[in-house]
């Protein structure tokens, strides 16, 4: 049989990392919940990388029914998705690069 004070040394640091993620966890969600950090910057992402998986396969359906446009759809359908995604972030890169000056501010205050 074991001691309990063998077994509190092995499980002590298995249940202080449990406490750390649960309180990680927790600590995200909340921010989450309360608008402090945000979840279209992350969905953003997917939704372009499904828009560019989106142009290379009507590129390639063009491509498979011998239509010569399938160049120009490539070309310029990865340029547009691109510059719609990157005109989204940018809002999101502007309101953070915004919070770090105001919270600069307030430090110097």
């Amino acid at each position: 049989m074991h001691s309990n004070g063998l077994l509190s040394k092995l499980y002590a640091p298995i249940s202080r990392t449990f406490l750390l993620n649960k309180y990680l966890i927790m600590k995200t969600l909340k921010d989450y919940l309360s608008f402090k950090k945000f979840m279209m910057p992350v969905v953003l992402q997917i939704l372009f990388w499904g828009g560019i998986a989106g142009v290379l396969y009507g590129s390639w359906w063009l491509y498979t029914n011998d239509n010569w446009a399938w160049i120009m759809a490539l070309f310029f359908g990865t340029l547009l998705v691109r510059l719609i995604f990157e005109s989204f972030i940018l809002r999101y890169q502007s309101f953070k690069a915004l919070k770090d000056i105001r919270d600069k501010l307030y430090e110097s205050e």
